[in-house]
């Protein structure tokens, strides 16, 4: 019986290298794997663009306090979800694991048991550390997309719902059938009710209303994809 083996000097690239210069960082276990699990469908495996199969970091400080945006897109749509951290700083322009190697966190963490992790970050590596487990991830090479230019500061037509109102209202869009692979609704405020219609069908019209808290200025018409929708709020 023979089993094939590697040389323990094929994993001599992958080691942490503490000799240079480290930023670390102290997450919460719960927030982290709801991080992930969040972005997950916006950070598909499948893409062919490199730095959209990833999850980008980017540090922050917001008054005082510091943040970590975790950033994910799949060209077509932009998640963004932040994380109070105790830190120091990581490097101004960001680091962006790949995906894979964010599935791999995910089990992790589904198996320890400490409450918190260690993020040791130099330039071209990121070792996580809990339970006495250490995971050294490589980094991606390249450049994000400059999220922050897509995501409007000074909105003022805002509203708020319940989440599982908006969801049933999405599971009756999909009824109807789609044009190309596509789901339009079209998003309409009135008052204290938001209109929804799935705008583009031949076949079948389904409308259906949902009660908004308010803060618009005007009121909002707007076409969008029933489908990202989804994926925002499931």
């Amino acid at each position: 019986f023979e089993l094939p083996i590697l040389n323990a000097s094929y994993y001599s690239g992958i080691e942490y290298d503490t000799t240079t210069e480290t930023v670390n960082c102290f997450l919460r276990v719960d927030s982290l794997k709801e991080v992930l699990r969040d972005l997950s469908a916006f950070a598909p495996s499948n893409l062919n663009f490199n730095t959209f199969n990833s999850i980008f970091i980017k540090a922050k400080n917001v008054a005082g306090e510091d943040e970590l945006d975790f950033v994910a897109t799949n060209g077509k749509s932009i998640a963004v979800s932040t994380l109070d951290v105790s830190m120091s700083s990581l490097p101004e322009a960001g680091i962006i694991i790949p995906k894979k190697a964010t599935v791999e966190i995910e089990k992790l963490l589904d198996t320890i048991t400490d409450e918190e992790v260690t993020f040791q970050v130099n330039d071209t590596k990121i070792k996580i550390t809990c339970d006495e487990i250490e995971l050294t991830i490589k980094l991606m090479n390249g450049t994000y997309p400059d999220y922050q230019s897509l995501i409007p500061n000074d909105n003022s037509n805002l509203f708020k719902l319940q989440k599982n109102d908006l969801v049933d209202t999405m599971n009756k869009m999909f009824i109807a059938d789609s044009v190309e692979g596509i789901t339009p609704v079209r998003f309409r405020t009135d008052g204290d009710k938001l209109l929804i219609n799935n705008s583009e069908s031949k076949t079948s019209k389904i409308f259906d209303e949902i009660d908004i808290a308010s803060e618009l200025k005007e009121e909002v018409s707007n076409n969008y994809n029933a489908g990202y929708i989804s994926d925002a709020i499931r």
